[in-house]
């Protein structure tokens, strides 16, 4: 960006602006992609941006009363699901847990109200969806993070969709989730093994 240019965002308030329509946003990185927005100088962009917006606005004129989930922030637990071996808590856990719920929600109104509206369909198309691992850690934990077998927050049964649910009182799989997907859609997992029981 340029000395002029930057002036000239400080003139219009360029900031202020941004702060206001980052209250909207309705989680913590969509609140920091939009303090990171910059005026588009290329037109097919700026075209692409304000269709976009527009398809929104349709699909919202029926909806008048329908609220975008809550999406927890999961780029500390994804952070940790990046190195091998790693082993998350059971708040973690929860959080992914609550990122695939909410995006099942998202896909759900979508599919309900998208149809000819491409920007929106194609939004839809990359909502990750894996109804099997979803399940899997609604059965280990709770919305705020609690294991269901009662068991420390850090030792947690979470087959991820693996294996169905073990006898043993307590047992750990080491679960590396990558923040990529396959072609599918679905996450990769790259290893799991049983750590044990207690």
């Amino acid at each position: 960006m340029t000395i002029a240019v930057g002036r000239s965002l400080q003139v219009l308030e360029f900031d202020r602006v941004l702060e206001y329509v980052a209250g909207f946003a309705a989680t913590v990185a969509g609140k920091e992609a939009v303090r990171a927005l910059r005026p588009a100088t290329d037109e097919h962009a700026v075209r692409t941006r304000l269709a976009a917006v527009a398809e929104t606005a349709r699909f919202l004129e029926t909806r008048s009363d329908w609220g975008f989930p809550v999406v927890p922030d999961v780029r500390v637990p994804l952070g940790r699901l990046s190195r091998d071996g790693s082993v998350l808590s059971a708040a973690g856990l929860a959080r992914l847990g609550g990122v695939l719920a909410a995006g099942a929600m998202i896909r759900r109104a979508l599919a309900e109200g998208a149809e000819g509206l491409p920007a929106l369909e194609a939004l839809a198309a990359r909502i990750l969806s894996d109804p099997p691992l979803q399940a899997a850690i609604e059965r280990s934990v709770d919305g705020g993070g609690r294991s269901w077998t009662g068991q420390a927050a850090n030792c947690v049964v979470c087959e991820a969709a693996f294996a169905e649910p073990t006898t043993a009182s307590c047992s750990t799989w080491r679960s590396s989730w990558t923040g990529s997907t396959s072609a599918t859609g679905s996450p990769k997992r790259r290893s799991r093994s049983a750590r044990g029981a207690t």
